[in-house]
């Protein structure tokens, strides 16, 4: 998958599951209504950076819980064990909410709805494919 589009467990080299691609469906609608991807992902020196892409994360989804953390070996290299961003890369002043501004569509705010149930930090708080193919927002959008 492209780096973008990578699920924060794989991101931090943990097991994982059909869940990440619970989360890549996300990120590609949000392609599809949006002007830009949702994560960028560059650093300074103009390569992609995990750690910049986290901190991306952490500015659209806040930050992961503690059992998220827990669970992953690497996540003690991005925060402390009070779960404090470590300051790796810089957490930018961007949300769902400000990206989505050139967003075109009249129910934008069910579309971020939407999005976020497939943008979880924790794998298992994600959306199903059925929930998601199945709620009333996509519903709406098919006619049905």
């Amino acid at each position: 998958m492209p780096n973008v589009y990578r699920a924060p467990e794989v991101i931090l080299k943990s097991n994982w599951g059909y869940k990440v691609d619970i989360w890549s469906v996300a990120m590609a609608a949000w392609d599809i209504v949006s002007p830009r991807t949702l994560i960028n992902g560059i650093n300074t020196n103009g390569i992609f950076d995990d750690r910049v892409h986290m901190a991306e994360l952490v500015a659209l989804l806040g930050p992961p819980p503690p059992e998220f953390r827990e669970q992953r070996h690497l996540s003690s290299v991005l925060w402390d064990a009070s779960g404090n961003w470590k300051d790796v890369a810089s957490i930018p002043d961007i949300t769902l909410e400000s990206l989505a501004e050139k967003v075109e569509g009249e129910d934008k705010e069910r579309f971020l709805r939407w999005l976020r149930m497939g943008l979880q930090w924790n794998p298992e708080d994600r959306a199903t494919a059925l929930e998601l193919l199945y709620d009333e927002w996509l519903m709406k959008g098919l006619g049905e």
